[in-house]
């Protein structure tokens, strides 16, 4: 019997189906490690869906990619938006501070 590509038969598509479950069981869990993160929930939710969109378009290549690698891509992806927000905000600081400067000339 033969199959066409995008049934339940399909073994690209069980995989994306078990790839959708593992993290879909695991949302609240991830939403959790980047709320401790960042201290936002609204930051922690965007995050968990930005992971959700990078893994997913690199799925192909994390076959056997597990609740570890799926948490230690959340906590690697908090890391980069802190740095993320640190560098802006001390880009804004000197900004503050250069106005400052130049308005007491």
């Amino acid at each position: 019997m033969t199959t066409k590509s995008g049934t339940a038969n399909d073994p690209v598509h069980r995989s994306d189906d078990a790839f959708v479950r593992l993290f879909l069981e695991n949302r609240g869990r991830l939403e959790a490690v980047m709320f401790r993160r960042t201290g936002c929930r609204a930051a922690a939710a965007d995050l968990v869906q930005e992971l959700f969109l990078r893994l997913w378009n690199r799925r192909a290549n994390l076959q056997d990619a597990g609740e570890g690698y799926l948490f230690r891509s959340a906590c690697n992806l908090a890391i980069d938006h802190r740095r993320t927000e640190n560098a802006r905000a001390a880009r804004s600081e000197e900004r503050r501070v250069g106005k400052e400067c130049r308005s007491r000339w």
